[in-house]
């Protein structure tokens, strides 16, 4: 072989090199073979337990923050240091906030911190394990599953024509639109909101998920789900069960930055309602939420900025998508919580 082409043999290797590195959520991997994913199952490792309630819980702490291509890092207590993301990915510049460590994530990178594959680790150290080509084409610490039966947690992914995206779903709304956590670009950055998804998606669930609280938590469904259709065409949402958690109820109250603790046992009219079922309480109550079954009548479960917690429903402003559209001190959350249109207004925790 002639030096000239082991030169241009060697540049092509590390050009596709960098891609593979760099797939976040633009970049593609070619569809593998059947034999192919059957050797990828048979080397993966086994996937850390965890729970649902907290996914969303890490999910939930990631709104505001910037999106910083083939990355995936950023604070679940504080947003002080969100980072900035200039120009158009995948020729984009990122920049940690002055005075601060460097914070954002891409779509993938946000995947894999909350769904703490392939192993768990604090969202506040920097990694990017795997791109939209690995989560749509692969079986590592996930399966492919049937829309009908997404759950908060679950995801929606895809992966073709070079490109790719990824979202943490939440639930459905009764206009068959996705409530979802997404990191969309350097425009939007990272965002809760309601959206559509289309055909190209498939639905994929993380392994490892505690069996009690995946039978817990219900997101409705928005297809093939046996409900009779509204005259509008939606399908009701059923109310969610609460949730359960295989974790002591301390333990559960630090990972989801909770303000008060108390452990009931009153089953599910403790805490008005809101609470999570753990081994060592009936309900153990905080002063967060997940959804807004766990609050209490004429309130919602929504974002206020750090986390989500119980406001009251009705609130009133400018529509938005996301955080960046409201003035300062306002936050996009829902009308009268899920399935309603986002508003911008003013956050209000009604149990902190």
């Amino acid at each position: 072989m002639s030096r000239a082409l082991l030169r241009a043999v060697a540049l092509f290797t590390a050009a596709a090199a960098a891609l593979v590195l760099a797939q976040g959520c633009v970049a593609s991997t070619e569809a593998p073979s059947e034999d192919d994913l059957g050797e990828v199952d048979q080397t993966v490792t086994s996937t850390p337990p965890m729970t649902r309630g907290q996914i969303l819980g890490l999910a939930a702490s990631v709104p505001g923050y910037s999106y910083w291509w083939g990355h995936g890092a950023w604070d679940t207590a504080s947003k002080k240091f969100p980072g900035k993301c200039s120009g158009s990915c995948g020729k984009c510049s990122h920049s940690a906030t002055k005075g601060g460590p460097e914070y954002g994530a891409d779509c993938s990178g946000f995947v894999a911190q909350a769904w703490q594959v392939p192993t768990k680790g604090n969202v506040s150290t920097d990694r990017h394990p795997y791109g939209t080509g690995d989560f749509r084409w692969k079986k590592i610490h996930w399966k492919p599953i049937k829309r009908s039966e997404l759950k908060p947690g679950d995801a929606l992914v895809y992966n073709s024509g070079g490109k790719g995206h990824i979202v943490l779903f939440e639930s459905w709304t009764k206009a068959g639109k996705a409530i979802v956590y997404e990191c969309a670009g350097c425009k939007t950055g990272c965002v809760h909101r309601a959206r559509s998804i289309g055909k190209k998606y498939i639905a994929i669930r993380r392994n490892g998920l505690e069996k009690e609280d995946d039978a817990g938590t219900d997101a409705g469904t928005a297809e093939d789900s046996g409900s009779t259709p509204t005259q509008d065409g939606s399908v009701p949402l059923p109310k969610p069960k609460p949730p359960v958690s295989n974790l002591p109820c301390t333990e559960l109250y630090q990972s989801m930055g909770w303000k008060s603790k108390q452990c009931e046992k009153d089953g599910n009219n403790a805490c008005g309602g809101k609470g999570i079922k753990t081994p060592d309480c009936d309900v153990c109550c905080g002063s967060t939420c997940v959804m807004d079954s766990q609050c209490g009548s004429g309130q919602m479960c929504a974002y206020d900025g750090f986390k989500k917690c119980c406001q009251a429903k009705g609130k009133s402003g400018q529509k938005c998508f996301d955080t960046s559209q409201c003035p300062a001190g306002q936050v996009c959350m829902p009308e009268n919580g899920e399935g309603s249109p986002f508003v911008c207004a003013s956050p209000a925790c009604l149990d902190d």
